[in-house]
């Protein structure tokens, strides 16, 4: 198998590409939030998954750790 950059001549055969292995949606503001929402997002499941625990910060912040 042989690598190479990535030419101007490859974008057709990209966009074929992510057409079919990804289904692409538009998101509204609050969807994105959602979508990344330590609490409620699924997120959630991954900080679990990972270990992660939530912990504050010195100003007031939650992040996972």
């Amino acid at each position: 198998m042989e690598i190479r950059p990535v030419v101007a001549d490859d974008a057709e055969e990209i966009a074929r590409l992510r057409r079919e292995t990804f289904a692409y949606k538009v998101m509204s503001p609050a969807a994105a939030r959602n979508m990344i929402d330590d609490e409620n997002g699924p997120m959630l499941a991954i900080n679990n998954w990972l270990g992660y625990r939530r912990i504050a910060t010195e100003h007031g912040l939650l992040r996972t750790l």
